[in-house]
């Protein structure tokens, strides 16, 4: 039985790349909640692979050392729970870490053991924000690059989650947030949009002030876009957008940072598609398609405007 490092980190990478792919709000907390797992087994192993074998087992702790066993050995690794306590002993392991941790791990239980689905209805910045973390740490501690795991845009967003402690975060959150609903509301008219893009690539989008209960504007730009899927005769890809910062032109409020963004409950991310040319993106040409059709292609260029 292989337990590398490199093994656990590729099999968390391939759930990883489906929960990007997935357009289905239950599906990506599926993939992502499973990559969890192999991420703390790959910190274990690459302190020693043979920590990931169970130690009631004899023939489990052979087989870890590189034993030749009998045909009949049964091998069996060590359970979750037992890893996540030896991770967690690692120096880039904190007290948040583990708790993040917990909570994925539980929630995925549920999903896998419990009578009710635990993943519908839970949305992404109920989620992500603890992944990321557990997910920083991890790549951290099996020296292995966050970016090529989870891409730069949700790197960035790791990054400042872990920059942040999360309780001092909830507390100057919840100190915006009181004062902005002391101020006195401002009338704006609502915009005629609900998302727009901008040339320098920052997207902007509209989400509920969690202050005033009015119309604010969540600004951000893509973590993430998929691959090209026909959805009917539409060519499509889809695109995931994650938020940078808040404002409120009602009561004033701003927030700034991932960390503030997840505390005051606003959406991790939000999730569109682009809608494609399928001739551009086939490089089907027109004019060879029309004739293999038995189609003239006629050039408006060829023939002088005469006016009737």
């Amino acid at each position: 039985m292989t337990w590398s490092a490199e093994t656990y980190i590729a099999k968390a990478r391939c759930y990883v790349e489906r929960g990007l792919e997935a357009t289905d709000d239950s599906l990506r907390a599926w993939w992502f909640h499973f990559a969890v797992e192999p991420l703390l087994r790959a910190v274990v192993s690459k302190v020693h692979p043979a920590l990931l074998a169970d130690s009631r087992s004899v023939d489990s702790l052979l087989a870890a050392v590189g034993a030749d066993l009998t045909p009949d050995a049964v091998v069996r690794s060590r359970p979750i729970n037992e890893v996540l306590e030896l991770a967690v002993r690692l120096r880039s392991f904190q007290t948040e870490v583990k708790e993040a941790a917990a909570r994925l791990l539980l929630r995925r239980n549920v999903e896998c053991h419990g009578p009710e689905a635990a993943f519908p209805g839970v949305p992404e910045d109920a989620w992500m924000p603890d992944f990321l973390m557990v997910a920083a740490a991890c790549c951290s501690a099996a020296d292995v690059d966050l970016a090529g795991l989870v891409g730069e845009g949700y790197t960035t967003h790791a990054r400042e989650l872990a920059a942040s402690a999360r309780a001092d975060v909830e507390r100057v959150v919840t100190a915006l947030i009181a004062a902005a609903r002391r101020r006195e509301a401002v009338d704006v008219p609502a915009t005629g949009w609900t998302m727009a893009e901008r040339v320098d690539g920052n997207v902007i989008w509209v989400v509920t002030c969690p202050a005033c209960g009015g119309q604010g504007q969540m600004s951000g730009s893509r973590v993430h876009v998929g691959s090209p899927r026909f959805d009917g005769d539409e060519l499509s890809q889809p695109v995931t957008v994650a938020g940078r910062r808040f404002s409120c032109a009602r009561c004033g409020l701003e927030l700034k940072g991932r960390a503030q963004l997840s505390a005051a409950g606003l959406p991790a991310t939000v999730r569109t598609s682009d809608h494609l040319d399928p001739y551009e993106v086939l490089n089907i040409d027109l004019a060879e398609e029309a004739e293999a059709r038995g189609l003239h292609v006629v050039d408006p260029a060829d023939f002088e405007y005469q006016d009737e």
